[in-house]
């Protein structure tokens, strides 16, 4: 069973979740919205973040919108069944973001984890990871230690050394779903495209939420959502004019580099 897998190795891959035609709606509104960062805020977007110290790898906030936060997505059965038997029947969005493995890059980021575990036992958090175009080692797709869960009191660089690199091959409506505290890493991208993922991080309702991470929901969306994805996405703010927005964690110190 894929939920089984998802236990024992800390991730699983769904197939053919979302259509082809819907991952291309999602990928062309993803890259309306890059092209809008790159105008008004080009060197917040492309730098160096040093906790991950690739300035091969980006991304940004989205803007909750119908589209990000369509039936599609959040009323998805498979990975409502996978967050329900993971997290419990309470659990909230803490963050949706666009990773971006820049056209040819060189650099890989640090093996890292996302959050860390208390104990071993009780998972942090839940990442669905959209694909929306196909992609595998041609084109940047991240590597995963399988098995390798980061405790608080680990290092991650060590735990992944004893884990299984693996580098998935994912096509478009395809979705990865992995535990929050998998080790991983982005890696170079040599084609000639960007590439595009979707993580959608869902965590159970006693994880704190960090308030630099609110994202703007429109106010439009949350008067035509069921209660179902209102409650997935209580700790966010309404707006009349959502927008996606830059990571708030990326030190204005870093320096700054052109992908290009």
């Amino acid at each position: 069973m894929a939920w089984d897998e998802l236990g024992d190795q800390g991730l699983t891959i769904v197939r053919e979740v979302l259509k082809p035609d819907f991952a291309d709606q999602l990928l062309k509104e993803v890259d309306r919205a890059k092209q809008r960062l790159e105008t008004l805020q080009s060197s917040e977007l492309y730098r160096a973040n040093p906790v991950l110290r690739s300035a091969a790898h980006t991304g940004f906030l989205v803007a909750l919108n119908h589209l990000f936060c369509a039936p599609e997505v959040f009323l998805n059965g498979a990975l409502l069944d996978a967050s329900r038997t993971y997290l419990g029947d309470d659990f909230y969005m803490f963050e949706y973001d666009v990773q971006i493995a820049l056209s040819r890059g060189q650099q890989s980021q640090v093996a890292h984890a996302d959050a860390y575990r208390s104990h071993p036992l009780r998972p942090t958090g839940l990442v669905w990871t959209i694909a929306l175009t196909d992609t595998g080692p041609w084109n940047g797709m991240t590597e995963f230690a399988r098995g390798s869960l980061a405790e608080h009191v680990r290092d991650p660089v060590g735990v992944a050394g004893a884990g299984q690199w693996w580098q998935p091959e994912l096509k478009a409506g395809d979705v990865l779903v992995r535990d929050l505290s998998l080790i991983h890493r982005g890696t170079p991208n040599p084609s000639e495209e960007d590439r595009y993922l979707l993580a959608v991080v869902m965590v159970p309702r006693d994880y704190p939420f960090d308030p630099t991470l609110q994202q703007w929901l429109d106010a439009a969306l949350w008067a035509d959502l069921d209660h179902g994805r209102r409650e997935m996405l209580r700790m966010h703010r309404l707006t009349d004019n959502a927008k996606e927005r830059i990571f708030p964690n990326y030190p204005s110190r870093d320096q700054l580099f052109s992908p290009r």
